[in-house]
């Protein structure tokens, strides 16, 4: 493995970590790229994106693997073996590039800061903390009650133990960072003393109501990054075929890849895709009224978001997504379920159609209202997006840097 860059002379070194660039990271890097700092991003998938000022570094190991998914068998396997990838990347950097950061901002989920007090033991480690798994939360309760997301005594123990390079990492940070109060809630209470709550932020010169954009005709959409138990999709499939029932004109539109994310088993189809395909046909759900859209590129995925007419996002007890905030920000009319996950976020637009359970009545009563909502469509109010404004979410990173950031030349 070797690492190629050309360092300015700047005094100010800023290391971001995350197996994905950016990922999480993409507001944050560029803004301190445009600051002028030295950054340097290290990544080991990229899919050819680069932030203008950001050096961003792929990694690879001996064996020239991107991602370890294919040669182990368990997360907790693959974080060691990320950690020492990371390991002899800060070496390099270290002792051949003569490279010290000031601060370095990892994302915990991986391994890939369980080294950086090791090898730079003054440097400002702020951790980025997306997920602690709690056997006794209320998605391991959520698990026992829906077969699909496979809870088992097993299951859990492996959840419990993902959380062995996690909890290193987060007691040698200096600062923890939390996208949501309510995965801040999931910490020890040990931990959450040291946690600040930083949403991750929409860029809202994208993310903007557009009233030209409506669909002229009547269009239902869904969007998540895959098509799984824990985004409440075969609930969302099994509503279907009463909603269209009812709205004969009705578009439906899905987009996200049909994949399992977060966990989960598999229907005995194979994917949960080639399930609802299936289901639909046997539900008497005609032909072309739902369309795959697959993953969408973000000018794609933009247009389609302010089209809909109703934009359903439900989710299980876990990590909320970008795409509730952005559908907020561009005022998209939703039907959000209500859950520890989703709480905080409920009150930001009159534009929510809030399910108290995931009922197929519940959904297809909350979508015919906002379908039948003559006003669904709103611009949020200034509070709101102040509130999820990036602007907003860089200042607070700013102030928890700034503290340890010595002064450029």
């Amino acid at each position: 493995m070797a690492l190629y860059f050309n360092s300015n002379t700047r005094n100010v070194k800023i290391l971001f970590l995350h197996p994905n660039f950016p990922a999480q990271f993409r507001h944050i890097s560029r803004h301190f790229a445009e600051e002028g700092y030295d950054v340097i991003f290290l990544c080991q998938t990229h899919y050819g994106r680069r932030i203008a000022g950001v050096k961003r570094m792929a990694l690879k190991d001996k064996k020239k693997e991107k991602c370890f998914d294919n040669l182990y068998t368990d997360e907790f396997s693959r974080s060691k073996a990320r950690s020492n990838l990371y390991r002899s990347a800060f070496i390099q950097l270290r002792n051949q590039k003569k490279w010290n950061p000031d601060i370095v901002i990892s994302h915990s989920g991986w391994g890939c800061g369980l080294h950086v007090k090791e090898i730079w033991p003054e440097t400002t480690l702020i951790t980025y903390l997306e997920w602690w798994f709690n056997p006794n939360s209320e998605l391991a309760l959520a698990m026992k009650k829906n077969k699909n997301l496979n809870y088992s005594s097993k299951s859990i123990e492996k959840m419990w133990l993902r959380n062995i390079p996690i909890s290193f990492e987060l007691s040698t940070a200096d600062h923890i960072i939390a996208p949501s109060r309510w995965q801040k809630q999931q910490l020890p209470k040990q931990l959450i003393k040291n946690c600040h709550v930083i949403y991750d932020g929409i860029d809202q010169n994208i993310f903007h109501f557009e009233e030209s954009q409506i669909s002229k005709t009547p269009k239902l959409t869904y969007g998540t990054r895959g098509m799984e138990a824990m985004r409440c999709f075969p609930e969302f499939i099994k509503s279907l075929p009463l909603i269209i029932s009812k709205w004969p004109t009705l578009k439906v539109e899905i987009a996200g890849e049909d994949e399992i994310c977060y966990g989960g088993s598999q229907p005995k189809e194979g994917s949960w895709g080639a399930w609802a395909k299936s289901y639909l046909q046997q539900n008497g759900v005609p032909d072309g009224k739902v369309e795959w859209k697959g993953r969408l590129e973000l000018r794609e995925y933009l247009k389609w978001l302010r089209g809909s007419w109703c934009h359903i996002y439900l989710t299980q007890p876990f990590v909320p997504s970008w795409s509730l905030l952005e559908a907020i920000c561009c005022g998209t009319p939703l039907v959000v379920n209500k859950c520890p996950a989703t709480e905080e976020f409920l009150g930001l637009a009159k534009t929510i159609c809030v399910v108290d359970d995931l009922s197929v009545e519940s959904i297809s009563s909350a979508v015919a209202s906002q379908l039948r909502n003559r006003s669904r469509w709103q611009p949020v109010s200034a509070e709101t997006l102040e509130t999820l404004d990036h602007k907003a979410s860089l200042k607070k990173w700013r102030r928890i840097a700034d503290a340890h950031l010595p002064t450029a030349d």
